[in-house]
């Protein structure tokens, strides 16, 4: 039996699980300090795809 795949998922879940408080803690003491607009960045990321 292959384990490649369970043992990818179960990483995924406890990096997931040990990063969150993380991100939550940062959310509480950050909040909207950090904002990004996220209009300038999708046209940026349009512009430079339709260069090519």
């Amino acid at each position: 039996m292959n384990y490649c795949g369970l043992i990818v998922g179960l990483s995924t879940f406890l990096i997931i699980g040990l990063f969150h408080p993380l991100v939550i803690k940062a959310e509480y003491h950050l909040g909207s300090k950090v904002v990004v607009d996220f209009r300038s960045l999708r046209g940026d990321i349009r512009d430079s795809v339709s260069a090519y």
